[in-house]
């Protein structure tokens, strides 16, 4: 598996609303967050996949769009820390009531 987050532009958030409301991209899963939301001061939002590389091949130009970037690096590290503690935190949420 890999992971890969994209930068959203917030002009483009609807089209990548749409397509990741396509089934193959609701079985592999998505995680679409306001960067705002995350804890960062920018208006753009995070487009984090994790699926096979398969999948990318297949599919991210569908994402790949003009307004959208690869994050990297650093961002790339922080934007991922920041998603799954958001997971981790609802998930600890869940279990509360479970």
């Amino acid at each position: 598996m890999t992971v890969k987050i994209y930068k959203v532009d917030s002009v483009k958030v609807t089209v990548i609303r749409q397509a990741v409301a396509a089934d193959h991209w609701a079985r592999n899963g998505y995680t679409l967050r306001a960067g705002r939301g995350l804890g960062f001061d920018i208006d753009q939002y995070f487009l984090y996949v994790d699926a096979p590389d398969e999948f990318f091949e297949a599919h991210e130009a569908e994402v790949l769009v003009d307004g959208v970037s690869r994050v990297e690096g650093n961002e790339f590290d922080n934007v991922s820390k920041a998603i799954k503690s958001e997971e981790d935190s609802v998930a600890s949420g869940i279990a509360l009531f479970g």
